[in-house]
């Protein structure tokens, strides 16, 4: 089991990892993705268990290599992925713009659209970081109202019940 001093070391090392790429909290999180409460959690230290899919999605964000997160966790050092090959992706058929005709152009569909540049690669991973933060919080929400609805069809059924004669 690690202790907080070892997730202390983690924070630290995100910490000194931003700063030596000139990276936000908020850059890591839309690169991840992670959610911006998560990156602020892991570079506080405020947990010492979190999920595979959370430390492979800091290692990504972070450009480590795979395993990077417990290498540090047992006192060693991350390990930086080789610098990105620079590539453009295909452009899907789907993707391009559409005509002036064809609907607003400021309309964008998230997926069908590939990034080109940096800016929008940052852009899109910023969008969609949200959208994928919306959904959660509708789930959560949505959770909250069906168990309110419970609540009160059980109240109801009670009533009901303490209505009707013997």
């Amino acid at each position: 089991m690690n202790t907080r001093d070892d997730w202390i070391r983690v924070g630290d090392a995100v910490r000194r990892r931003r700063a030596d790429k000139d990276w936000t909290q908020m850059y890591v999180a839309t690169q991840g993705p992670l959610s911006i409460d998560r990156v602020q959690a892991i570079e506080g230290a405020r947990s010492t268990r979190y999920s595979p899919r959370t430390i492979a999605n800091l290692e990504r964000a972070l450009e480590w290599e795979p395993g990077s997160v417990r290498a540090i966790l047992q006192g060693r050092e991350p390990t930086p992925l080789g610098e990105p090959a620079v590539s453009q992706p295909p452009v899907a058929a789907e993707a391009k713009a559409p005509a002036a005709d064809e609907g607003d152009e400021d309309e964008i569909d998230l997926d069908t659209f590939v990034p080109q540049t940096d800016s929008e690669r940052m852009l899109f991973n910023l969008l969609r970081a949200t959208q994928r933060s919306i959904e959660l919080s509708l789930d959560r929400r949505l959770e909250e109202f069906n168990g309110k609805l419970d609540r009160i069809a059980r109240r109801d059924d009670g009533d009901n019940q303490e209505r009707r004669p013997a």
